[in-house]
């Protein structure tokens, strides 16, 4: 899973990673969850703006994100964050 900022991290591939990433994240806030703003059809993806709302152990975090979530078979395959919804959208050929 990549360090720094997520648009100049790898796409998270497979439920494992994404289930890494989320008890990473879990240990830092005693509660968090992702409140979902709007989905972008985009063929075989579809961006997700979303708010992520998280409480505990430090200062409460209230942040709008993207990502970009690649579908096979009906399921989710891979999934890409964005701080900027505009740069997701980017990511997939569509501009705002």
């Amino acid at each position: 899973l990549g360090e720094g900022r997520p648009e100049e991290a790898e796409a998270i591939v497979g439920i494992d990673a994404l289930m890494l990433l989320y008890a990473r994240v879990r240990k830092a806030w005693d509660t968090d969850e992702m409140e979902p703003v709007d989905f972008t059809d985009a063929g075989d993806r579809v961006v997700v703006r979303h708010v992520w709302h998280a409480r505990g152990r430090g200062p409460d975090l209230d942040i709008e994100q993207a990502i970009v979530c690649t579908l096979s078979q009906g399921r989710i395959s891979t999934v890409q964050p964005f701080w900027n919804h505009h740069e997701a959208l980017k990511a997939v050929g569509l501009e705002e």
